[in-house]
């Protein structure tokens, strides 16, 4: 299939009729051949690819020699006539991977933790419209889906005090993206990842990082608290495992100094009544 675009599934969009990259790092300019012969690499999905329209988009993780010389594991996302169509592209559409690299550079510049860019660029091939963006894998990192699977196990005599600590942090993540009128638009558990840092010996809590990813649908909204509805009610809806005191903790961080008694009430409600209205089998939390 090498030289073709008939559709993923791990072949390369080789062959690329325009040169150089839309974006790339400063750090990684000098590996910018390296990063190039990610068009034609062959490699498996790691979920089975997205298509619509005519179009297909995947990923796929390949490891690369990173800035300083040290292996760094990489997601790449490839696209072919993948786009989003709007009232200033309303008939070529734009690059769904496009509208992601946008995003993550406005959470870089505002100071939102979410995955680093590294390259990204377009090519036209057999007159399809092609994009790749390639993106840091954070490694060290579990989803916020894999956590929550964890902590609540009765066996798991760890679980409450790890996500004491965890669960603010995460909080003033989701805050600081709604700072800067960001919507997420799909915050799932998988889309929130974690790396916990333990502080051994010196008997303090562990240290929490926290990066969202898959922002290709976030949007920029006028009003913070339509991006705090959407989000915390898909965030809530999506993840039944925590108890009411957890649920509590998460809406007192991310409430930060405007956490009183009133507010926190306020916003306890607003995302009940949001679930109450969904069909029954999306109820996940009612009780939040």
């Amino acid at each position: 299939m090498a030289g073709d675009l008939r559709g993923p599934g791990g072949k390369g969009l080789t062959h690329p009729t325009r040169p150089g990259p839309d974006f790339i790092a400063p750090e990684w300019t000098a590996r910018l051949a390296l990063l190039d012969t990610l068009w034609d690499l062959e490699a498996e999905a790691v979920e089975t690819p997205n298509r619509r329209r005519g179009g297909w988009s995947e990923v796929i993780r390949h490891t690369l020699p990173g800035p300083d010389g040290k292996s760094l594991e990489l997601y790449v996302k490839r696209q072919s006539n993948y786009v989003h169509r709007s009232w200033q592209h309303p008939l070529r559409g734009t690059p769904t991977c496009a509208r992601e690299l946008k995003n993550l550079l406005r959470c870089r510049d505002r100071g939102v933790p979410a995955a680093m860019p590294v390259y990204y660029a377009t090519r036209r091939q057999v007159g399809a419209a092609c994009a790749m963006l390639v993106t840091e894998a954070l490694s060290d990192h579990l989803s916020l889906a894999l956590l929550l699977n964890q902590w609540y196990r009765p066996e798991n005599a760890t679980g409450r005090t790890t996500r004491r600590t965890v669960i603010p942090a995460l909080a003033v993540a989701i805050r600081a993206l709604h700072q800067a009128h960001l919507q997420h638009n799909a915050l799932y558990p998988k889309h929130m990842l974690v790396r916990v840092v333990p502080d051994r010996g010196s008997g303090r809590a562990p240290t929490v990082q926290v990066r969202l990813i898959d922002l290709e649908k976030a949007k920029r909204r006028l009003f913070r608290r339509t991006c705090t509805l959407r989000d915390l009610d898909t965030l809530n809806r999506h993840t039944p495992q925590p108890s009411g005191t957890d649920r509590l903790r998460f809406l007192k961080a991310y409430l930060g100094g405007k956490a009183d008694r009133a507010t926190l009430r306020a916003l306890w409600r607003a995302l009940a009544r949001r679930a109450g209205r969904k069909p029954r089998h999306n109820r996940a939390a009612l009780t939040i």
